[in-house]
């Protein structure tokens, strides 16, 4: 938490509730969730998927990322709601109530499926 004084204080979030307003009016809350990536498998079983090729080295298309889910792990409902992928981090967040939420999507979020040069893992789902 960081307050308008400039003092920063850290709370664990495992079971952590949120603060109570009253205690300092000029506090807020933030969440700090990193390396999310919604691309490959993840955007395979969306709405609207994105061409499914993979430049990878292993796998060539992002339905064989879902294939392994659903043989760990059973069927798949596809196509999921978009609130699917989150899983239980939306009660998490629900939870925790932040006034701000900072999420590093490992993702990029395109409609294009060329592939970028010189790079051989591409991470990206559809707009």
């Amino acid at each position: 938490m960081v307050t308008t004084t400039g003092k920063i204080s850290i709370r664990p979030a495992a079971g952590a509730a949120r603060p109570d307003p009253a205690d300092n009016a000029s506090s807020i809350t933030l969440l700090l969730c990193g390396d999310v990536m919604i691309g490959r498998g993840i955007d395979a079983i969306l709405p609207h998927p994105s061409d499914p090729r993979l430049y990878e080295p292993v796998m060539h298309t992002a339905r064989g990322y879902v294939e392994l889910a659903i043989q760990a792990h059973g069927p798949i409902p596809v196509p999921v709601d978009f609130a699917y992928i989150w899983g239980d981090a939306l009660e998490a967040f629900a939870r925790l109530a932040p006034d701000v939420r900072i999420i590093n999507l490992e993702t990029a979020v395109t409609t294009s499926a060329t592939p970028w040069p010189d790079k051989s893992i591409h991470y990206r789902m559809r707009v």
